[in-house]
C-alpha cells in the first residue's frame, strides 16, 4: 500500500515539475483586470471542484469500515489560463479511511496525502460526514457534507465545501452500481499574484453542480466517472467490511 501511495505521489510531483512554481500558468492574471482574470481562471476552478469532490463513494461504501487509496484524474480543457499549458490531466491522489455506525446510519470519512516540496509538505485534505437512511432494502442512499482543501502549495490555496447525494443499488452480488449528485462551492486564492488595479492577492469562487456514475467491484475496486463541471475519472483500490 505504501509503495502504491509513493507512486501516486511521484506522478503528482512529476506533473508539477513542468513549472513547479506555477504549473497552471496563473501568472497571466497580473496582466488582466479582475473581471477578465475571473473569466480566465474559471476553468481552473472547475478542475479543482471536480478533482477534489470525485470518488467520495469509496470511502463511505463499507458496512463498518473502508480504507485504501484512490487516484482522481481531471481532464484539462485548453481554455482560459490553461490554453497553452502542457498538462492534459490534473492528477489528485488520496489515501482514505471511512467508518460507518450502522445503528445510527452515520457515515464519516477522511482522505488526504502530502508531498514534500522545498522543505515543506504540500497537502491535499478532505473530510466529511453524513446520514444513510435504511428504509429502502435494495438501495443505499447516502447524504453527505464534505470539505476539501489544498494547503502549503507554492502557488495556490483552494477550499471546497459542499454536499453529495449517492444512490447505490445493493441488490446485485459483488457489483454495486451507483450515481452521485453534488453541489459545491470552491474558492481559489493565488499566492503573490494580483489582478491589475487591485492591491490584494487574487481570489475567486464559484458554485457548481456535480454529476457522476460509478461501479464498485468485489468490494475492492471502485471506478467512477464525473461528467460536470469537468470530466473526471476516479479509481480506488481498497478494502471494505
Amino acid at each position: 500500500m505504501k509503495k502504491i501511495a509513493l507512486i501516486l505521489s511521484l506522478i503528482f510531483l512529476s506533473s508539477l515539475s513542468l513549472n513547479a512554481e506555477d504549473p497552471l500558468s496563473l501568472e497571466q492574471i497580473e496582466t488582466m483586470i479582475k473581471a477578465e482574470a475571473e473569466k480566465q481562471v474559471a476553468p481552473v476552478l472547475d478542475l479543482f471542484t471536480s478533482g477534489l469532490n470525485s470518488g467520495i463513494y469509496a470511502p463511505v461504501s463499507g458496512k463498518i469500515l473502508s480504507f485504501g487509496i484512490q487516484f482522481n484524474a481531471v481532464s484539462i480543457k485548453n481554455e482560459g489560463v490553461l490554453k497553452d499549458i502542457d498538462l492534459s490531466v490534473l492528477p489528485l491522489p488520496f489515501a482514505y479511511l471511512g467508518i460507518r455506525i450502522p445503528a445510527f446510519g452515520i457515515n464519516a470519512f477522511f482522505r488526504g496525502i502530502g508531498f514534500p516540496y522545498e522543505g515543506k509538505t504540500m497537502k491535499i485534505i478532505g473530510f466529511g460526514a453524513g446520514w444513510e437512511p435504511t428504509f429502502i432494502p435494495v438501495i443505499s442512499i447516502k447524504m453527505l457534507i464534505h470539505y476539501h482543501m489544498l494547503r502549503d502549495f507554492p502557488f495556490i490555496d483552494v477550499n471546497s465545501i459542499g454536499g453529495t447525494i449517492i444512490g447505490a443499488l445493493t441488490a446485485i452480488p459483488l457489483v454495486t452500481p451507483y450515481a452521485t449528485l453534488g453541489l459545491n462551492n470552491t474558492s481559489l486564492t493565488t499566492k503573490g499574484l494580483k489582478a491589475m488595479g487591485t492591491s490584494e492577492e487574487f481570489t475567486m469562487d464559484n458554485t457548481a453542480f456535480l454529476l457522476g456514475v460509478g461501479l464498485k467491484l468485489l468490494k475492492v475496486v471502485t471506478a467512477e466517472v464525473q461528467f460536470i463541471p469537468a470530466m473526471t475519472y476516479s479509481l480506488s483500490l481498497g478494502l471494505s467490511f
